[in-house]
């Protein structure tokens, strides 16, 4: 006692210390109490040491097994494609994406490996696809409009329409003269979208980034590229169908009769543009704003069709629209639609 204090704490840390590892020191115990209090300590030194030293040996363990299972996988790769004469640019494209998506794979939790989401009902598991993916949809006044007034239809949308694809560098998404099958939203990476120049003898390069939309006009007509739309970096890409996205719509009268009548002011508004300036980039933001708010205009035929007997719209189990004759009567007619005849 008579020590200073440093010390003291310094002795007493040390003594601690030795109890979690076989080294030794001076200080002992001198009396029953102190043997005791040693014991004690000593057996909860073993087992919390002991268990502390297995999870940690259990856990590089794993992550060496991971590692040689990826290391493993990248060696057959590359006796695959040199045994089948793959070009060397191609071969080092390849592998150099691959080792990009274990890298970030590694880096992320993914959706896979949590079992237990499996058990979440189906609502729920829409849900949360859709707090995933809303904020690549809800810049778009479209879809804002439908996140705003029509949730259920846009959680659907985002949970079992909105597709994600990655696309490795240099890779072309599409080319001019190709038939559009999808809108595209870019998530994350590096796009460039080259479209001809006004005499046709160069490209003119836009860079395209995080939430910028492509090719809206394939949902609502027959629409055909007109530039190349190419990934410079590891990108990943939302792909909107327009058959899921109508399949999705006609489910009630309220969003079908709203997307009917938005096709037919973006195709109205497409056909006013000159040709020459057609191309595959979103319109402005505030553009696609004012067709939103034609498209809900109350005087609108459409709209007016909207607000015509809702009560009696119901939804078959496949999901398809169904009619009844009147609100008492237990005959029904399947109503099949589609988005025909909005046609450049």
């Amino acid at each position: 006692l008579a020590e200073p204090k440093l010390y003291q704490y310094t002795t007493s840390l040390h003594w601690s210390l030795t109890q979690f590892t076989p080294a030794s020191m001076e200080v002992s115990a001198r009396n029953v109490p102190e043997r005791m209090l040693s014991i004690g300590v000593l057996f909860f030194a073993l087992i919390t040491f002991s268990s502390f030293v297995g999870s940690i040996t259990t856990s590089m363990t794993a992550l060496r097994s991971m590692r040689a299972d990826t290391k493993k996988q990248f060696w057959m790769l590359r006796r695959y494609l040199g045994y089948k004469k793959v070009p060397y640019a191609t071969r080092s494209r390849i592998i150099k994406f691959l080792e990009f998506q274990c890298a970030k794979r590694s880096a992320e939790v993914s959706v896979e490996s949590i079992e237990i989401l499996d058990l979440l009902s189906v609502p729920l598991q829409n849900l949360l696809q859709f707090e995933l993916r809303k904020q690549l949809l809800e810049g778009h006044p479209f879809f804002a409009y439908l996140q705003e007034h029509m949730l259920p239809i846009m959680i659907s949308i985002c949970s079992r329409v909105l597709k994600l694809t990655a696309f490795a560098p240099e890779d072309v998404v599409f080319r001019p003269g190709e038939e559009s099958t999808s809108m595209y939203v870019v998530q994350s990476g590096h796009m460039e979208y080259q479209v001809p120049s006004s005499n046709h003898e160069s490209l003119v390069a836009h860079q395209v980034g995080a939430l910028a939309w492509l090719s809206e006009a394939a949902l609502w007509t027959n629409w055909w590229h007109r530039g190349y739309f190419t990934s410079r970096a590891a990108s990943w890409i939302g792909i909107i169908k327009p058959g899921p996205l109508a399949e999705i719509a006609k489910i009630h009268t309220v969003p079908w009769c709203f997307c009917r009548q938005y096709a037919s002011v973006f195709v109205d508004n497409l056909n006013r543009l000159n040709q020459e300036s057609w191309n595959d980039l979103g319109l402005e933001t505030d553009k696609l704003q004012g067709l939103v708010e034609e498209a809900k205009n109350p005087d609108n035929l459409l709209e007016k069709e909207t607000r015509i007997g809702i009560e009696s719209w119901a939804v078959t189990e496949d999901g398809r629209s169904i009619q009844r004759s009147s609100k008492n009567s237990s005959t029904v007619q399947v109503q099949e639609r589609s988005f025909a005849g909005f046609k450049l």
